[in-house]
């Protein structure tokens, strides 16, 4: 059995369909109060209308796919893969005719079930175009229902397209697309445990660096022609600390008011 791959289509002869596609095209009867088995395997009919067909109720709950599990009579249930036909697939055949007019099929747009008639009337739309011939006069042949490749289309572009009017069979257009389902999650590996362990280093009493800090600016050692600006800027008031070689009267207002000198002093 081929991987299912709902991007590409089957190849020659099979275009539009998905590579592993599901094939319900007959449905079975049995008698579950009897026993677990079937009395018969049979296919897929119904009565049509311009592009819609209403099929017992009992087709719908009891079809099959015949691709993925069994298709003969008198096998216990758990051999049958049974399968409703749902929204979104395309049906490829009518007594082993395309339908419509159509070159790959016309897809299932709506389920909608009639619990007082005990029918469900499967109404279409187009693929690959909005357009199909009428399928009241399909006859009553079987019915074969796959899975289509996606066409490309959004839900909000096949519903801009599908408002058009005035065109001759006009149907509108659906938009295939899939859901994919997880059914095992895989979760990652856990970071931590839930009871981690845990512990605390402390400092060594001694290390071997040596680390200064810089308490102020750059403070030069030696006073000459590259330095002198940074230790006396000008602007700094300087005075006498010992009173001495000072006149009195400016003692506490000496300000710099060059530093130039080629000296350095």
């Amino acid at each position: 059995m081929n991987a299912w791959e709902p991007t590409n289509g089957g190849g020659s002869g099979s275009e539009g369909i998905i590579t592993g596609t599901r094939v319900i095209d007959k449905y079975i009867v049995h008698d579950s109060a009897a026993n677990p088995t079937t009395t018969s395997v049979n296919n897929i009919t119904g009565t049509w209308g311009v592009d819609h067909v209403v099929i017992d109720n009992a087709q719908l709950d009891n079809s099959i796919d015949t691709a993925w599990g069994g298709s003969t009579i008198d096998l216990d249930l758990s051999e049958y893969n049974i399968q409703q036909i749902v929204p979104g697939m395309i049906l490829t055949s009518i007594n082993g005719s395309l339908p419509g007019g159509t070159t790959y099929g016309v897809l299932v747009k709506s389920v909608e079930r009639d619990e007082t008639a005990n029918t469900s009337k499967i109404t279409f739309e187009g693929y690959d175009s909005v357009t199909f011939t009428t399928l009241a006069s399909s006859g009553s042949g079987a019915l074969v229902f796959k899975q289509p490749s996606m066409n490309g289309l959004s839900v909000n572009s096949a519903a801009n397209i599908s408002s058009a009017t005035g065109v001759s069979n006009f149907r509108g257009i659906g938009a295939v697309g899939y859901t994919m389902e997880f059914l095992e999650p895989i979760l990652r590996d856990e970071l931590l445990p839930d009871d981690p362990a845990v512990w605390e280093t402390e400092p060594k009493e001694k290390t071997d660096l040596n680390i200064y800090y810089e308490v102020g600016g750059f403070n030069p050692t030696n006073l000459n022609v590259n330095t002198i600006k940074t230790v006396l800027p000008v602007g700094s008031n300087i005075y006498s600390a010992s009173n001495e070689g000072w006149p009195e009267q400016v003692r506490d207002s000496v300000t710099i008011i060059d530093n130039n000198d080629p000296n350095g002093i």
